[in-house]
């Protein structure tokens, strides 16, 4: 796991007060005309119609996302568009806060499974070019930290990479699989390398009820 990339890194801290997305200022503010702040966030005159009396909602949501609103109708195409902005000018800025690993079983990296602020995760592998691309095309599927699983009797099966990483350090072997254990891509990617071992057992880790931590038992 690297927590940095060449991209902006930061902490992973909690954001709380004025650094947390929901009080920050979108920048669409700026090219709005009598503009106040509302309990919510903030009314303006609504650039995409002949707007006398302030009739466009502007608030940040808690992911990020600008939501614009005109209560005489107008869209919200139509209201970016007014102001020469782009609806992906609306989307929350991401950072990457963390990345992780999937290196085949000769250590050849094929692909990383990033960690976003606001909290999300996407995949990404490098091109040809040594730049970084979304798009996972025919890239094959395999466990998390695959090298070192080869020869183990028992796996345990976490929900994510950091997990994983938190038990290695406590002398245990684990992995994950992309965008988590329960993904749709768990069972694809644990067939992909049944080559571990037939003998190997994929002890799964979840969480109880109750929050207790609580393992299934290897046949």
């Amino acid at each position: 796991m690297s927590e940095s990339s060449g991209d902006t890194t930061i902490n992973g801290s909690t954001q709380t007060g004025a650094d947390h997305p929901a009080n920050a200022e979108p920048a669409i503010l700026a090219k709005l005309t009598d503009v106040t702040r509302t309990g919510r966030g903030w009314m303006a005159r609504c650039p995409a119609h002949d707007d006398h009396t302030p009739s466009l909602s502007v608030r940040v949501a808690e992911d990020g996302h600008v939501l614009v609103k005109c209560f005489a109708e107008c869209t919200v195409e139509k209201v970016v568009a007014a102001v020469g902005m782009r609806m992906a000018d609306l989307m929350p800025a991401t950072t990457i806060v963390a990345t992780y690993d999937y290196r085949d079983e000769h250590g050849v990296l094929l692909f990383q499974a990033v960690r976003l602020s606001p909290k999300s995760f996407r995949l990404r592998r490098q091109t040809q070019k040594g730049d970084w691309t979304w798009k996972l095309d025919g890239v094959r599927p395999i466990p998390y930290r695959l090298p070192e699983l080869y020869g183990q009797r028992v796996v345990i099966l976490v929900e994510g990479e950091k997990d994983a990483d938190n038990l290695v350090t406590l002398g245990l072997p684990a992995t994950t699989t992309p965008m988590g254990a329960n993904a749709s891509g768990a069972t694809r990617a644990s067939a992909a390398d049944q080559r571990l071992t037939s003998r190997t057992c994929l002890r799964r880790r979840r969480r109880s009820a109750r929050g207790r931590s609580a393992r299934r038992p290897c046949p």
